[in-house]
């Protein structure tokens, strides 16, 4: 997890590229990698704690997927979306682009390098988080704890 070159081992790195202003808590904080986040996570304030351990998790979680399963389950909408638009780089897309033109979701998905994987799975899940294009998310019903439903 000490590669800074390698989007998801170094996940805080990763952070900077898929929430800035989560990020910019982190860096506030001094934390810039695990072991900095192991001994500074308890210095943020609650709610940038939650969420700094939730990407953290999803992150470290998601380098363990392989592409074509992340690809296989991701939504229509995602598959959908110009590579360009999750803000894959220039020169991946020219390569993505011109071996499946479908997109990201075409069955004719070239053997990438771990690294391109890697960029690949990133943008998706970023490009996840942000949720489909046009659709806003209605607030969930208010749930009442501990009372019986018969």
């Amino acid at each position: 997890m000490s590669d800074v070159n390698h989007p998801t081992r170094n996940w805080v790195a990763a952070v900077g590229r898929i929430d800035p202003v989560l990020f910019s808590h982190l860096v506030r904080s001094r934390i810039r990698d695990e072991q900095s986040y192991l001994a500074q996570e308890h210095r943020l304030p609650r709610r940038i704690r939650g969420l700094a351990a939730q990407t953290r998790r999803d992150l470290l979680i998601l380098e363990r997927i392989p592409l074509a399963d992340l690809v296989r389950v991701s939504p229509p909408w995602l598959l959908d979306m110009r590579l360009e638009e999750m803000g894959v780089p220039a020169a991946l897309c020219e390569k993505l682009n011109a071996d499946c033109p479908r997109g990201i979701g075409d069955p004719a998905l070239p053997a990438l390098s771990a690294e391109e994987r890697d960029v690949v799975r990133l943008a998706l899940y970023r490009a996840g988080k942000a949720g489909a294009p046009g659709v806003t998310t209605a607030p969930a019903p208010p749930t009442e704890i501990g009372r019986a439903h018969v």
